[in-house]
């Protein structure tokens, strides 16, 4: 919310500034920071909610596993995660000065590092799937599956780009919002449809449509408001 609120808060501003606030100033920092605060939540809750499922509908041998497949994808994002941090205070910034091109430019920059960084690591995790669980455990194996399907949901995720920054740093919290609690809904329904009867497979095929299309909604909105689709795929999408 702080990095959010930086195209309206006066440069410099001290605590005893912030408390003395006028209360027009103030209210708007609220109306920001409530849309903000329920995406949040609501997205720690996607985060969590299939791992929830599993431990319902799975042994705890698959939950086990299931949380080791969700360990291993991460990795894809970490760059993304690194790049983030760095991008929120770069869009607020440009989104202050009403700087739409500088926007592009980031979003597009950002867009082919996450790119060229998380897709040697996508590949080594679908080529070597088989080995890399049969080296953590043996019995893990034959769940390379499952780790192929949730890894391509964070693959998809990585090359998005800063999507879900964009929004948020750019007055576009209350989409944000809307669709994190959107994909919180259909989680929970998928989660009802697809672990009972499938399993592990089930929980990651619902862990990868969340990613898919969560970034997929995400990346309309930015296109319609700035015209650029923010994922880039070499030859396809640039």
């Amino acid at each position: 919310v702080q990095t959010c609120a930086l195209p309206i808060l006066p440069a410099n501003l001290q605590l005893n500034d912030f408390i003395n606030l006028p209360r027009e100033m103030f209210l708007k920092i609220i109306k920001l920071g409530i849309p903000l605060s329920l995406a949040s939540s609501t997205q720690f809750l996607n985060g969590r909610i299939t791992l929830m499922f599993t431990g319902v509908y799975l042994s705890p041998f698959e939950v086990g596993l299931y949380y080791t497949i969700q360990k291993i994808t991460k990795i894809i994002t970490l760059p993304l995660q690194s790049i983030n941090s760095i991008a929120a205070p770069k869009f607020a910034e440009s989104y202050g000065r009403d700087n739409s091109t500088e926007i592009i430019q980031t979003s597009r920059y950002i867009s082919k590092i996450m790119f060229y960084s998380s897709f040697p690591i996508f590949l080594i995790i679908i080529i070597f799937s088989f080995f890399i669980l049969e080296f953590l455990n043996k019995d893990y194996a034959t769940a390379y599956l499952p780790l192929i399907i949730y890894a391509a949901g964070q693959f998809f995720d990585s090359i998005s780009g800063a999507v879900g920054n964009i929004l948020k740093m750019t007055n576009s919290h209350i989409a944000f919002q809307n669709i994190s609690i959107i994909m919180l809904l259909l989680s929970i329904f998928l989660s009802f449809l697809l672990i009972p009867p499938y399993g592990l497979l089930g929980a990651s095929l619902v862990a990868s449509i969340h990613l898919v299309l969560w970034n997929i909604l995400s990346i309309y909105i930015v296109w319609k408001k700035y015209g650029i689709i923010t994922i880039y795929i070499p030859v396809f999408i640039k």
